[in-house]
C-alpha cells in the first residue's frame, strides 16, 4: 500500500528511510507551494542545540483515488544518477539540486534543502530592477548543462534504454489541443473553452505548431518543464563575479564556496529533446513579467494598456538579450548544428506562451484578457519570428561575439526582511507566534444583517486613488490589484494618471466593484484579523489543485446522469470518431455514445440502427453531468440548465463543507427526479467554505415554489451546516439562504448590484449622507427597488421564505 505523505507521519516516515532516529526531534515542518506534496522539515538530534536543526525538502508526487503514484520522479532520480557515476559531469551537480534518496515505491524524493536560496519566480516578481548578471547567469548555466550531453547517444541509452534501436518519434505538440472530448467540461473552467475557440480560428498558428513539431531535433538532455518556479537563485547572487569571456568552466559559474549561483530543479519532466524548447521556455518567462503587469481590462485600449505596465518591455529587453547572448557564448557549437537558433527559440518561445495558458487552464483559471494577449504575443512568434527579433532582444541579430560580461551595477543586494520565498530560508517556528493588533470583527457580520452591511459600506469603504480601503481588510491596489501595497503609492498613481478621464473612471469603478463585492457579496477579501497561525496538517491530498477526496464526494453526491446539449454540427470524421463544432468549440466524440441527431436518432456508424451523420449534419451531444468553473464545481440538471429566455432566479447558501454535500445529493436527485432545468455550484476547496456564497443554486422562476417546498423538507437537515451572512442584496429566505432574480441576459446579479455602489461611492462625498443618497439615486436610475433590491427592474414577485 502506498504512503500518503503528511506532516504528522514525517518523523516515523523519516527514520523507516534510515534518515533519523528515535530521539531526533522535528522542529518544524512547512509546506512549500507547488504541484506536489512538498515538506520542508527541520530536524535535529535531540541533544543538540535548534540552531544546528538541518533541513530536509521532502516531495511526493500527487497520488489521486487509484493511489497510484505517478513515475515522474524515478524519471528524475535518473538524472541525478547520471551526473554521479560519470566523472565528466560531476561538475554539473553544483547546478541541480542536492538528492539524498529516492523512494520509488511511495514516489518520494529527499533532497539537502538549499536554505541560502530563492525561487527565481518569487524574485521576480518582488523586482524593481533587472540585474544583467541573472540572466548571464542562467542562460550559461542552462548552455553548459545542454553542451554536456549533446549528441551523447550514449547518455541518451543510459538515461532511456528503451530508446535503442527506435528512431526518435516528433512530438505532438497538437494533441492537446486539437484532441479535445467531452471529457473537457470535467477538467477546465468552462470559461477558459474561450482559449481553444480562438486558437481554432487560427489556422496559421496550427500551421505554425505542426512546422514546429516537423522541426524538432532531439539532440540532448533538456528539462523540457523550464519556468522560473524551477530556478532557484542564491542569496547572494549580487556578489558574483561574472567570467571576463565565454565558454567558462562550471566553477566560473558558482560562488567562492563551490554553490552554483543558480540551480535547475524539477527535473521530472526531462526529455531527450531540442535545446531550443528550454531556452525558449525561459524567453516566455520573461515576456510573462512583462504581460502579467499590463493592466489588462476590456475598459482599456491596448496601447493604454502598454503604457500602464508595470514593467515595460523596454526594460526587460537588455535581459532577454544577455540571457541569449550568454547561451550562445557559453554554447557555440549550437550555431553550427542551428544556424538559425534565435529565431528557433522565438517559435518555441511562442510555443511557451501557449503552454502557459494551457497550464492555467489545468488549474482551471479562466481565460481572460492576459491570456488572449498571451495567445496574441505567441502567435507573432511562431508565425513570424524574424519579425519579433527586434521586440523581443532589442535587436535584430543576436550573436555570441556580442556577448560582453555585465559591468558594474547599482547596489543591487536585496533587503534580507523584504523579499519572502518560500524556498528562502525558514523562519524559526517562534517567528509565527508575533501578534499585530487586533482588528475588531465588524459589527454587521456578527449579525447578518443586509442593512447593517450597507451602514458598515457607507461609513468605512475609503477610495483614496491609487487604493481602495477598509479599515478591517485588506487594502487593494487599483492599478495592479496582485502588486504588493508597498510599491510607492506616487509610482502607483502616476501609472494610473496616464489613463484617458473616462477609461480611468471605468477601470476604477471595475476595482471598486470588486473589492466590494469581495467583501459584502462573497466574503473572500482577506480580513486584518491577527493572531497565531493555526496548525494544520499537511497531507498530500490534492491533484492539479483539487482536493481529490472531497471532489470524490462531491461526484458522488451528483445524482445527475447528464444532459443533451443540441445544435452541434459533424464536420468530419476518423475512423471511429466524429468531430463536432459548436460556437468554434470542437470536440471528438464516439458517435454511438455521445451523439443523436435533432430529430432523436443515434448519429453512429456501422450499425443497423445508427443513422449515418453525413458532415454538416446537426446533432445533439450528451454532455457530462457538471462542469467545472474555476473554484467551483457546476451540477447541470438532466434537462440541461435554466432557460436563457425564461425568468430566473438564484438562491445562495452561506453553507459548511459538509452541507454543501448534503445539498447536492438532496437538490440534484429530486430537482432531476421533477425534469426541472438547473445548475447547482459549490466550492472544490473544503476550506474555502467560509464564503457567504459557498453554494448557488439557479432555477427558473416557474419553479421556485417547488423548490421551496423541497428546501422546507429538508431544512432540519441542513440548518447546522448553514451561516450568516448571506450576500449583500439578497431576500432572506432561511438564515444563511438568500435569494435574488437573475438578471436579463449575462450578467452577474452580485458584480451587477456592486458596480451599482461602485459608481455610487465614486460620485459621492465622503459623507454618509451623500453616499446613502448616491446610492438611492443610481438604484433609481436602472429603474431598481431601493427597498426590494433582490428583483429585477418592473418586478413585483413575491418570495415567501421557508
Amino acid at each position: 500500500m502506498v504512503v500518503r505523505l503528511n506532516s504528522a507521519g514525517i518523523h516515523e516516515y523519516l527514520m523507516h528511510q534510515g534518515l533519523c532516529d528515535s530521539t531526533d526531534v522535528v522542529e518544524d515542518v512547512q509546506q512549500l507551494l507547488g504541484k506536489n506534496l512538498n515538506l520542508l522539515v527541520q530536524i535535529r538530534q535531540h541533544d543538540a542545540p535548534p540552531s544546528s536543526a538541518s533541513q530536509l525538502l521532502i516531495k511526493q508526487a500527487p497520488i489521486g483515488r487509484t493511489e497510484l503514484p505517478s513515475q515522474d520522479f524515478e524519471e528524475e532520480w535518473r538524472i541525478h544518477q547520471l551526473l554521479a557515476c560519470h566523472e565528466q559531469l560531476l561538475p554539473l551537480q553544483a547546478l541541480l539540486p542536492q538528492g539524498l534518496k529516492f523512494d520509488a515505491d511511495n514516489a518520494i524524493q529527499i533532497f539537502r534543502y538549499l536554505g541560502p536560496y530563492s525561487d527565481l519566480g518569487d524574485f521576480y516578481d518582488d523586482a524593481e530592477q533587472f540585474s544583467a548578471k541573472i540572466p548571464v547567469a542562467i542562460g550559461s548555466a542552462l548552455a553548459t548543462l545542454h553542451q554536456a550531453t549533446f549528441q551523447r547517444q550514449d547518455y541518451h541509452l543510459e538515461l532511456d534504454p528503451e530508446s535503442a534501436g527506435h528512431e526518435a518519434e516528433p512530438p505532438d505538440f497538437r494533441d492537446e489541443l486539437e484532441n479535445l472530448t467531452p471529457e473537457i467540461f470535467r477538467q477546465i473552467s468552462i470559461d477558459g473553452l474561450k482559449f481553444y475557440r480562438l486558437y481554432n480560428r487560427s489556422k496559421e498558428l496550427s500551421k505554425a505548431i505542426a512546422e514546429l513539431e516537423h522541426d524538432y531535433e532531439p539532440c540532448c538532455l533538456v528539462h523540457h518543464d523550464l519556468k522560473f518556479r524551477n530556478i532557484l537563485l542564491h542569496d547572494d547572487w549580487f556578489r558574483w563575479q561574472p567570467p571576463p569571456c565565454l565558454p567558462a568552466a562550471v566553477e566560473a559559474l558558482c560562488l567562492p564556496d563551490a554553490q552554483g549561483l543558480v540551480r535547475l530543479i524539477d527535473w521530472e519532466q526531462w526529455a531527450w529533446g531540442d535545446p531550443a524548447f528550454d531556452v525558449g521556455a525561459l524567453v516566455a518567462e520573461y515576456l510573462r513579467l512583462w504581460l502579467k503587469s499590463l493592466v489588462l481590462s476590456r475598459d482599456v485600449d491596448l496601447a493604454v494598456a502598454l503604457q500602464l505596465a508595470a514593467v515595460p518591455l523596454d526594460r526587460l529587453q537588455p535581459s532577454l538579450s544577455a540571457f541569449m547572448q550568454a547561451y550562445l557564448a557559453q554554447f557555440p557549437g549550437i550555431l553550427a548544428a542551428f544556424p538559425d537558433f534565435p529565431a528557433r527559440v522565438l517559435r518555441f518561445a511562442g510555443l511557451g506562451l501557449i503552454g502557459a495558458i494551457q497550464d492555467r487552464l489545468h488549474y482551471r483559471e479562466s481565460c481572460g484578457n492576459l491570456e488572449i494577449a498571451m495567445l496574441q504575443v505567441a502567435r507573432s512568434l511562431l508565425c513570424n519570428p524574424e519579425a519579433a527579433m527586434v521586440t523581443v532582444f532589442g535587436r535584430s541579430h543576436v550573436s555570441p561575439d556580442d556577448f560582453q560580461p555585465p559591468g558594474p551595477e547599482p547596489d543591487l543586494e536585496p533587503d534580507r526582511g523584504g523579499i519572502g520565498s518560500t524556498c528562502s530560508a525558514a523562519p524559526s517556528p517562534l517567528d509565527t507566534l508575533e501578534l499585530q493588533a487586533e482588528v475588531p470583527q465588524p459589527h454587521w457580520l456578527q449579525h447578518g444583517s443586509g442593512q447593517e452591511a450597507l451602514a458598515d459600506l457607507i461609513n468605512h469603504v475609503r477610495i483614496e486613488p491609487p487604493l481602495i480601503c477598509h479599515p478591517a481588510y485588506a487594502d487593494l491596489d487599483l492599478v495592479h490589484p496582485g502588486e504588493p501595497v508597498s510599491t510607492g503609492v506616487d509610482q502607483r498613481q502616476q501609472r494610473l494618471s496616464k489613463l484617458p478621464e473616462q477609461l480611468r473612471q471605468a477601470y476604477v469603478v471595475g476595482q471598486v466593484r470588486n473589492y466590494l463585492h469581495d467583501i459584502y457579496f462573497s466574503g473572500e477579501q482577506e480580513r486584518k484579523i491577527a493572531g497565531p497561525a493555526v496548525t494544520k496538517e499537511f497531507k498530500n491530498d490534492a491533484v492539479s489543485g483539487l482536493n481529490v477526496d472531497y471532489f470524490h464526494r462531491i461526484q458522488l453526491a451528483n445524482g445527475g446522469t447528464g444532459f443533451l446539449d443540441s445544435d452541434w454540427m459533424v464536420i468530419g470524421w476518423d475512423e471511429h470518431r466524429a468531430q463536432v463544432e459548436k460556437d468554434g468549440l470542437r470536440l471528438w466524440v464516439d458517435p454511438n455514445i455521445d451523439l443523436v441527431l435533432q430529430d432523436g436518432l443515434k448519429a453512429g456508424r456501422g450499425s443497423a440502427e445508427a443513422a449515418p451523420a453525413a458532415v454538416g449534419t446537426m446533432v445533439v451531444l450528451r454532455l457530462p453531468n457538471a462542469v467545472l468553473t474555476e473554484e467551483s464545481y457546476s451540477a447541470i440538471g438532466n434537462a440541461g440548465e435554466p432557460a436563457l429566455d425564461q425568468a430566473g432566479i438564484s438562491i445562495y447558501f452561506n453553507i459548511s463543507a459538509e452541507g454543501a454535500l448534503v445539498l447536492m445529493d438532496v437538490l440534484t436527485k429530486a430537482l432531476n427526479q421533477q425534469d426541472f432545468p438547473f445548475a447547482l455550484t459549490i466550492l472544490t476547496d473544503p476550506e474555502s467554505y467560509s464564503r457567504y456564497n459557498s453554494a448557488t443554486l439557479m432555477i427558473e422562476a416557474a419553479h421556485y415554489e417547488a423548490v421551496r417546498a423541497l428546501l422546507c423538507q429538508h431544512l432540519a437537515r441542513l440548518q447546522p451546516h448553514l451561516s450568516h451572512p448571506i450576500p449583500l442584496f439578497t431576500w432572506p429566505l432561511a438564515p444563511g439562504i438568500g435569494l435574488a432574480e437573475s438578471p436579463q441576459g449575462q450578467d452577474d446579479f452580485g458584480l451587477g448590484r456592486c458596480q451599482i455602489l461602485a459608481k455610487a461611492l465614486i460620485l459621492a462625498d465622503a459623507s454618509p449622507q451623500s453616499r446613502r443618497q448616491a446610492i438611492q439615486d443610481k438604484f433609481a436610475e436602472r429603474k431598481l427597488n431601493w427597498q426590494r433590491p433582490h428583483l429585477n427592474p418592473g418586478s413585483d414577485s413575491h418570495y415567501p421564505p421557508l
